[in-house]
Parts: structure tokens; sequence; C-alpha cells
């Protein structure tokens, strides 16, 4: 009776280790799979911001918001588990005066992206330049505005369908499973009237932003992700055929 308690204790013991091992391993690859996008998207925004900078001949603040969808043994078949990361840099890449030849007035830029949609120029506001000194620029140059909100709806369609078929010579397989990942997302923007007049000190004033909400809104354009997986196999019955 000893003995086939601890058999039994063993047993137990083993299906209990055993889970707990899943999980472990389950956590160890969401954190990879995590780290790897975080750090994807951090080097994908810097180049863009780079070559966007080199291109305006200016500063660039780029934002890439990166949608995707993860392995997760929890979920369906190929469904995966929702991830949203961002990464944000700023670059500057001028050559003499910042901005486009023959304008005075322009040089710093920003830019939000989700995905591989097309990059999003945010609005500008002509402002006052401020020196370390207090020196007032001679003319107002453009500012943009900065994103306060991101408001994103998110829809994801799953389908799966596997097709068994049995014969004399033996049995088909069809699979197929088939994810839709559709994000729409409207940008809050906003800037800062109550500029620095005086950089130098340490007397920075508190923003104002008493406009919010008569600034723009943007809508981005809708990005859609489609992840798939078709296979088709066949099982002979006599294998040793």
């Amino acid at each position: 009776m000893g003995l086939s308690n601890n058999k039994g204790q063993a047993a137990a013991e083993m299906a209990i280790l055993g889970i707990l091992v899943l999980l472990a391993f389950s956590f160890v690859i969401n954190f990879g799979q995590s780290l790897g996008t975080v750090q994807q998207t951090k080097m994908k925004s810097f180049r863009k911001a780079m070559k966007k900078a080199y291109e305006k001949n200016g500063t660039v603040a780029y934002t890439l918001r990166k949608n995707s969808n993860l392995a997760n043994i929890n979920a369906s078949f190929f469904q995966g588990q929702d991830s949203t990361v961002e990464g944000s840099y700023s670059v500057t890449w001028a050559k003499g005066q910042s901005g486009p030849d023959g304008t005075s007035d322009e040089g710093a830029y920003s830019y939000w992206q989700i995905n591989n949609t097309r990059p999003v120029e945010l609005p500008t506001k002509a402002q006052y330049q401020y020196g370390p000194t207090g020196q007032e620029s001679d003319e107002k140059i453009k500012t943009p505005y900065s994103v306060y909100r991101v408001d994103e709806t998110r829809t994801g369609t799953y389908d799966y369908r596997l097709k068994k078929e049995e014969s004399n010579s033996g049995i088909d397989y069809d699979k197929r499973a088939r994810l839709i990942d559709t994000s729409v997302s409207t940008l809050g923007v906003r800037i800062n009237t109550n500029v620095d007049t005086n950089p130098g000190d340490d007397d920075t004033p508190t923003p104002d932003y008493t406009r919010r909400t008569l600034l723009p809104v943007i809508d981005v354009p809708v990005d859609t992700q489609i992840y798939s997986y078709d296979e088709d196999w066949s099982v002979p019955h006599d294998l040793q055929e």
C-alpha cells in the first residue's frame, strides 16, 4: 500500500513539474520575442529618422509604432498574441543652414508611422525661437506639433480549418489558418504656446496647452497585416511501402 502511494505521489509531482517547465519555457519565449521586437523597432525608427533628417537637411523626430502578433502556446493554432511597441528617435543632420534650400523659417520636422503604412508628417506652427542668451530669431520658425494621444482600434479576424479525408490509400489532410490584424489610429497633437524666452537660465516656464481642443486630429492610414498558414499532406495507411 505504501509503495502504491509513493508511485501516485511521484506521478503527481512529475505532472506538476512538467506544467512548471512549460510555463517557464513559455515565459522565456515571450520575453525573447518581445525583446527582439523592441530592439528591431528602435533600430528601424533610428534609421528612418536619420534618412528623413538627411532628406530634409534638418532635425527630425521619428516615432515608429509596431503592431505584431507573437507566438503564444496558450492561443489557438497560428493565432498568436497581440503585441505593440514604439521606438522614437530625434536626429539632426544638416549642412549649413538647416531646412530646404531657399528657406529660412523651417528646419525641424516630426513624423509618426505605424508598421509599414505611409508615415504621417505632423503639422507645424510658426513661433519665435530663442537662443541661450534670450536672443529672439529674426522671424517665426515653423515648429512641429507633438503627439499627446493615440486612439487606436485594433481588430483581429481569425479563421482556422482542418479537413481530413480518408480513402483506401491513406488519409489526406488540408489545414488552413488565417489571421487578419487591422489597426485604425487617430493622433491627437498639441504644441506648447508658452515658449521659453530665455532657455539659458534654470527657470523653465510651465507648458501651456490651453489650445489643445483647437489643435488638429490626424487620421493615420489603416494598417492591415495578414498571417496565413496553408498546408496539405497525406499519410498512407501502410507506412512500410
